[in-house]
């Protein structure tokens, strides 16, 4: 059974594809905010390609840090 996390990104890509759009899996990345940022967590794919877990991200000219 895949976690809620992956059922959402499966969803979204579902959704775009179905208006004719598509994501770059090698773009993407997961970041975790809060207490628990240096935790595990399970593994994500898009269209079959592992994304990423990373510490912080530029996101818009802001950078975004998990502590």
């Amino acid at each position: 059974m895949k976690h809620k996390e992956q059922r959402m990104i499966d969803i979204c890509v579902d959704e775009a594809t179905n208006l004719c759009m598509q994501f770059n899996s090698k773009k993407c990345s997961v970041i975790r905010f809060g207490p628990r940022y240096h935790s595990q967590c399970a593994d994500v794919t898009m269209l079959g390609n592992s994304i990423k877990l990373v510490n912080s991200v530029k996101l818009l000219g802001v950078q975004l840090s998990a502590y």
